[in-house]
């Protein structure tokens, strides 16, 4: 009985870790079927010019390459919206990861990703991480994953003078 309730705190707390992410790049992931490639892309792009001029460009894209053993996933979300010269949106994630299996049960995965957000005062935030992925379950109607990573996060703020000066 402890075991399971020790199982269940230690789940409750991977969810709600997960939920802090600010890429979900699991819920980004696709069953590959028998064709290699999937994804998607969208671009928008607006002007509006009235007493004032509105710009507005918007490009999303998952694209995924899956063999036998490797598997490469990138992730590419640009938002900028601005009036005139004065911008209120402008962010943009990238990410990219590859996963390398190793047993049926076991990969290696490698991911990088940058990111900007000007509202979220960050001018430039880098991650690199690597580590197994372990398959908890086999059961075709649900995958369940734990992955544990070493990571390196390098992060530089507009508010900030330089990064030496953080400390």
């Amino acid at each position: 009985m402890i075991r399971k309730i020790l199982f269940l705190f230690f789940v409750t707390f991977l969810v709600k870790s997960a939920e802090a992410q600010i890429v979900n790049v699991e819920s980004l992931r696709r069953v590959s079927d028998t064709s290699k490639w999937s994804g998607s892309a969208s671009l928008d792009v607006g002007l509006i010019k009235n007493t004032n001029s509105i710009f507005r460009i918007t490009n999303r894209m998952r694209l995924q390459y899956n063999t036998d053993k490797n598997l490469y996933l990138f992730i590419n979300d640009i938002n900028l919206q601005q009036i005139e010269d004065n911008s209120f949106v402008n962010k943009g994630i990238q990410h990219l990861r590859y996963n390398r299996k190793i047993t049926e049960s076991i990969k290696l995965e490698g991911f990088a990703q940058s990111q900007y957000d000007a509202v979220s005062d960050i001018r430039f935030r880098g991650l690199l991480g690597v580590g197994p992925r372990f398959k908890l379950s086999k059961n075709k109607d649900f995958r369940f994953y734990l992955g544990t990573l070493l990571m390196y996060e390098y992060c530089l703020l507009y508010t900030s003078p330089s990064p030496r000066d953080r400390g």
